[in-house]
């Protein structure tokens, strides 16, 4: 199994990142991790040629999206990292999603936006304005930011859960919170891809 850690600005002593590195912890060794630091990718904005849709790759200059993209393609399953509460993207997030659509999913003849692959695992975790937080799938999916949770609907990403922790300075999340986001890992790592 190959997962895809995509980091959206989250910085080394936050405690979304004890997060992500106890998830990282929680997935078994023979599985492949891949971390994406979003921030230090160099990408042009998307200008909507929709040209991408038949062949699943932007037709723009080759850049770090078009890598991002083709890892994205093949991973099995997908953790977001972001230092913020689910609503507040950054701008290079937001360009990613874009650039990374075709890659997730095509339109077919009748038009209709279908997924590359079904059921892959998706976990967000991030920081959370209010208390800290470990939901479960089908419950607060409504709370993630419309793009996003547009670009894992279409990509046909299954959300296995989402973690969260309490937005203060210095915060560092509980022992049963790291111990949940273990367990969180070696759900990724368990899980079947194509499972619905």
């Amino acid at each position: 199994m190959r997962v895809l850690i995509l980091n959206d600005r989250v910085h080394k002593n936050t405690g979304a990142v004890n997060l992500l590195k106890s998830l990282c912890d929680g997935i078994d060794p023979p599985h492949e991790i891949s971390w994406v630091n979003i921030h230090e990718l160099s990408m042009q904005p998307c200008d909507g040629c929709l040209k991408c849709r038949p062949c699943g790759e932007c037709i723009l200059p080759e850049d770090d999206a078009h890598e991002t993209g083709r890892i994205l393609f093949t991973t099995d399953a997908l953790v977001i990292g972001l230092d913020s509460s689910l609503e507040n993207l950054s701008p290079s997030f937001r360009i990613l999603l874009d650039r990374c659509m075709a890659t997730v999913a095509f339109q077919d003849q009748q038009g209709k936006t279908c997924p590359w692959r079904k059921g892959r695992p998706a976990v967000v975790v991030s920081l959370e304005k209010t208390q800290s937080i470990v939901q479960e799938p089908n419950q607060g999916a409504d709370i993630i930011h419309n793009s996003l949770l547009r670009f894992l609907e279409l990509g046909g990403f299954k959300m296995l859960g989402t973690l969260a922790v309490p937005l203060k300075k210095h915060s560092s999340p509980e022992m049963l919170l790291l111990s949940q986001a273990r367990s969180m890992g070696c759900r990724l790592s368990c899980f079947e891809v194509g499972h619905q």
